[in-house]
């Protein structure tokens, strides 16, 4: 393990109160407890807690150097690092998406297969995570606005966004770069079970990576079930495809991740932090 990643596991456990990280030499734990403590981040080395200071390290204290050297061994180009640097300086368990990361990168299928986050919102950076060539959002409650969130966002992680268009099915597809790599991003407003023959064509060819956030709302009379639609979509992954949700899937995939993700909650219109589950369909 890494030195960045130890550190990160280290500052979650701190954050979320748990036992320090018992995964590598208490030496070398020691080390970063101590390199914390002189940065006065925490109380004492011994019996260590996060001080106001370090409250405020750990939301707002990492910049993107910091996040490329956590993300300096998994083998992607200089520029996507930075554009996955950029999205993961906001996330709090850094730990857990630093995992997904490097999971979707050594994966050659997210060049051939697109990426599906339903009930995606202006939520694309869970998404980005996968670096899929092609990315789908679903949600039957996309605007203008979402849609103007969401190439700001691409902007800001530093992506160079070029044409976006409504295609003839009423969805949009913009089209952006990350260094000289051309990708793509389709934003659906529908149901999931009720998205147009294009994109039902494209997700039923097979899935790289399939997306949920949180517990999957609420079914009532003007939208379906999320979950039930989590499940179908499930049948669409292709082998070593892997699946990010908020509940435990009902498929035999194999889970290889845990951890925590913030999520836009749309019933109570807050932001909610939760556990969510990495499975790889193998």
């Amino acid at each position: 393990m890494s030195q960045a990643l130890l550190r990160e596991k280290v500052i979650f456990d701190l954050w979320s109160r748990k036992p320090i990280s018992a995964s590598s030499s208490s030496e070398d734990v020691q080390e970063v407890l101590a390199r914390l403590y002189r940065r006065g981040y925490i109380s004492n080395a011994s019996n260590p807690t996060l001080t106001d200071k370090g409250l405020e390290f750990v939301m707002y204290g990492r910049d993107t150097n910091d996040m490329a050297g956590l993300l300096a061994d998994i083998d992607v180009s200089r520029e996507e690092r930075a554009f996955l640097a950029n999205i993961i300086q906001g996330m709090i368990d850094k730990p857990f998406v630093y995992g997904v990361i490097k999971a979707a990168a050594e994966n050659p299928n997210k060049n051939r297969y697109p990426s599906v986050d339903l009930g995606a919102h202006d939520d694309v950076e869970h998404g980005l995570l996968f670096g899929a060539r092609t990315h789908i959002m679903v949600d039957p409650l996309i605007s203008k606005g979402t849609i103007d969130e969401v190439l700001q966002k691409l902007r800001d992680y530093g992506a160079d966004v070029g044409a976006v268009n409504r295609m003839g099915d009423g969805n949009i597809r913009a089209v952006y770069n990350v260094g000289n790599t051309e990708r793509e991003l389709y934003l659906v407003g529908r149901e999931a079970m009720a998205v147009g023959p294009h994109i039902k064509q494209m997700i039923e060819t097979g899935m790289f990576a399939l997306v949920m956030k949180g517990k999957g709302g609420i079914a009532n009379g003007e939208f379906g079930s999320l979950l039930e639609a989590v499940e179908h979509y499930s049948t669409f992954l292709i082998n070593n495809g892997l699946s990010l949700t908020g509940v435990p899937t009902k498929k035999p995939f194999e889970r290889i991740g845990e951890g925590m993700l913030a999520f836009w909650a749309h019933i109570s219109q807050d932001y909610r932090l939760s556990p969510h589950y990495l499975y790889a369909n193998r």
